[in-house]
């Protein structure tokens, strides 16, 4: 896993922060899910215990799981730029949208002001999710990587 990248972004930033089991992997929502990267219908795993094998699952959110289906995209670096294309095209219109500031929406009334607060919030939810991705793509980590920081979470605080 490319560490370095975190040192570049942000001193802030932990790993424990992008990586554990309570987040989803991939875009930083909360985690429902457990992403299979070999999807099970085309692995060989038994599916009583593919569900909790970590050599091939992640913490997942369910729009990211269901999102990735059953493609074949073997690491999560590819998958996390996959998801960036999908949510990029799905949100394209939510994303277009300019830009108000807290002063334009108060300036605003009655359900004009409610319906651009509210498309406001939800485009910040997807570029969060989006700017978390990205980061997925540079510090391209593994699977074992993943849970590495989720099982040993204390050492790297």
């Amino acid at each position: 896993m490319n560490l370095e990248i975190l040192e570049e972004l942000d001193k802030d930033t932990k790993i424990t922060q992008i990586f554990n089991k309570y987040t989803c992997a991939y875009c930083g929502e909360s985690a429902t899910d457990r992403d299979h990267i070999i999807p099970r219908s085309i692995s060989n795993f038994n599916p009583k215990s593919a569900s909790t094998n970590k050599s091939n699952t992640i913490p997942s959110c369910k729009q990211c799981n269901v999102s990735l289906g059953n493609r074949f995209i073997i690491t999560i670096s590819e998958r996390a730029e996959f998801l960036i294309k999908l949510y990029n095209k799905k949100f394209k219109n939510l994303l277009s949208m300019p830009h108000h500031t807290k002063e334009d929406i108060s300036e605003l009334e009655g359900s004009l002001k409610k319906m651009v607060r509210s498309q406001m919030n939800k485009k910040q939810i997807i570029l969060d999710r989006l700017s978390n991705l990205e980061l997925i793509v540079l510090l391209e980590p593994t699977i074992k990587d993943i849970w590495e920081v989720i099982d040993r979470k204390g050492e790297y605080e």
